[in-house]
């Protein structure tokens, strides 16, 4: 038998564009890797576009 399960997490209240450029700013200033990098951004847009891919069909 499946189940499912749903989880709500607790997400702090602040803006994650911001949090991502400060990231990014810090990373150029430090030299040091930025916490989202341009794999993860490439992943995520790559997922994006799969799922509208579905969507259309």
């Amino acid at each position: 038998k499946k189940e499912i399960y749903f989880e709500t997490p607790e997400v702090a209240p602040n803006n994650a564009i911001k949090e991502e450029l400060r990231s990014f700013a810090n990373s150029i200033n430090n030299d040091t890797t930025p916490l989202v990098t341009i794999h993860d951004g490439f992943m995520a847009l790559d997922v994006a576009h799969k799922i509208v891919e579905k969507l259309k069909n």
